[in-house]
């Protein structure tokens, strides 16, 4: 018979915590940004450049530079309803594990 794995630690949970809500952070933007993506492609193609675009998405979306420029990156292929539906599973998911991660970052602190 095999051993337990080893109990995670509370530093690992917190690592696991902070890369989880730098993930939520990203896909909730791309997330609201796919809810309307003709209204964010207008935002773009009148912006005069990169900047003006990014502190445009920023203003419409209210957003932070970092959000913004994963719009900016976006592939807009993504922009189907399926992918649509995957972006909001993907936050759903990345919410819940948020969640039980904080559950047992509690208990273990």
């Amino acid at each position: 018979m095999g051993s337990d794995p080893p109990e995670t630690s509370v530093e690992e949970l917190r690592e696991a915590v902070h890369e989880c809500e730098q993930r939520l952070h990203i896909i909730s933007a791309v997330d609201r940004a796919l809810e309307d993506p003709v209204r964010v492609l207008a935002v773009i193609v009148d912006a005069e450049n990169v900047e003006d675009a990014t502190r445009s998405i920023r203003q419409e979306l209210s957003l932070d530079e970092v959000q913004a420029a994963a719009i900016l990156d976006l592939q807009w292929r993504r922009a189907t309803r399926a992918d649509r539906a995957r972006a909001r599973e993907m936050r759903d998911d990345l919410l819940r594990t948020l969640r039980e991660l904080n559950d047992t970052l509690t208990h273990r602190a």
